[in-house]
């Protein structure tokens, strides 16, 4: 099966860094193309919309990363697919989500009544961008990123994150285990599609308000969690590149969404948390 080229991001790297107007050497420079071209790895990687569905002729170049066909006529998996959005946010770029270059790829704060999103703070150390949501004793806080991009319920579309759970601190105290944990994912105009991270659990909500989850260890390092949405049919969420098959639900089976089209990095405002992030990007294609 032909994997999709990916295109030179460095010089949009560069373009970035130079922009910011910071004094970075070339290694950096270096470093920031290479983690935006891994986190662009999300479009070419729409060949795995269904990998064992797809055929070999795409060929290679931008013209293969906006037409992708399909071998499978499955209902709601659809034979041609064409990229419509595409966002990247490397954090080894030095810049914080809001402050992205180009501004079409920046993340808005979003104010949520819950929470206060001053009380919380995001800073870059390291090439990595750490969110600490401090909650109690300052009182509810979040930090909640979000774009709103068009995404319907017959699109298909790839989030992903690659991440690290620092701490949570549990909201009914010591003893207790987490109830609200971060987030990230996408609501289309019809379901949401959101996942949750604990300290050793990855969660999702289900249209009954049951959660779906599975055991993992979200704090022993830096994973790759990604969220499948397959038009119509179903969501599927890999950690790590492996399919966490628990995870797989029916789109019929998945909460309403409140919001509408929306894009999401999230934590809680009821629990205190510390998370690293290393590079978020999403893909959306339309039939």
């Amino acid at each position: 099966m032909a994997i999709c080229a990916i295109p030179d991001y460095g010089e949009l790297a560069q373009k970035q860094l130079a922009q910011k107007g910071a004094d970075y050497s070339d290694r950096k420079a270096v470093d920031a193309a290479h983690n935006i071209a891994l986190a662009t790895t999300a479009a070419a990687d729409a060949a795995h919309l269904r990998a064992n569905r797809f055929d070999d002729s795409c060929g290679s170049g931008s013209g293969c990363l906006n037409r992708v066909r399909l071998k499978s006529n499955r209902r709601g998996v659809h034979d041609m697919l064409t990229l419509v959005t595409y966002v990247t946010y490397a954090a080894n770029t030095s810049v914080l989500p809001e402050d992205m270059i180009p501004a079409n790829q920046r993340w808005d704060i979003v104010p949520v009544p819950a929470g206060d999103p001053d009380k919380a703070s995001a800073s870059i150390t390291g090439d990595i961008l750490r969110i600490v949501d401090p909650d109690p004793p300052l009182g509810p806080s979040v930090r909640q990123y979000a774009r709103f991009d068009k995404l319907n319920s017959m699109d298909s579309a790839i989030f992903d994150i690659n991440c690290k759970v620092i701490s949570i601190t549990p909201f009914g105290g010591v003893g207790t285990h987490e109830v609200f944990g971060v987030g990230f994912g996408f609501d289309d105009d019809m379901k949401s599609l959101e996942v949750g991270l604990f300290t050793d659990t990855i969660f999702l909500g289900q249209g009954d308000g049951r959660q779906a989850t599975v055991p993992f260890n979200t704090t022993d390092g830096f994973h790759t969690y990604r969220i499948v949405k397959n038009g119509d049919v179903n969501m599927q969420v890999f950690a790590d590149g492996k399919l966490l098959t628990d995870l797989t639900i029916p789109y019929g089976d998945l909460p309403g969404s409140v919001t509408g089209s929306k894009q999401v990095v999230s934590t809680s405002s009821q629990e205190a948390s510390v998370w690293d992030i290393a590079y978020v990007s999403y893909s959306i294609f339309s039939p």
